[in-house]
């Protein structure tokens, strides 16, 4: 059931490249099949993330109780448009500017595959 529901997800961009960052919030699935990896990357709006049949999927059976991360605007989203183009990876928050939190990175998915871009 829930490969049906992944292969029958439809990505926000179609099989266009994204460039998924690591200050937004998106879906990535990977799976082995035969051996092979396969990936594949869900960005959007809120309201297409959260009608992603295998998100329901996964919230139905998780038994953790832990609530979910609800996605929020992210200014990257308004430059990339989702992901539609690469975009420069400043720091956008004090505590980033300043040297807290994460590294910032990109992913360029593309046909199945991830590359790691920048940081």
């Amino acid at each position: 059931m829930f490969k049906r529901a992944v292969a029958t997800a439809k990505p926000y961009l179609a099989d266009d490249p994204v460039f998924l960052r690591s200050d937004s919030y998106y879906w990535l699935v990977l799976h082995c099949d035969r051996g092979r990896i396969i990936a594949r990357a869900f960005t959007g709006p809120a309201e297409h993330l959260e009608n992603l049949a295998f998100r329901r999927f996964l919230l139905d059976r998780d038994p953790t109780g832990v609530p979910v991360r609800v996605q929020r605007p992210v200014p990257a989203d308004n430059r990339t448009g989702f992901g539609r183009v690469y975009s420069a990876m400043e720091a956008e928050t004090v505590d980033r500017a300043e040297g807290h939190g994460a590294p910032l990175f990109q992913f360029r998915f593309q046909d199945g595959r991830i590359r790691v871009l920048g940081g």
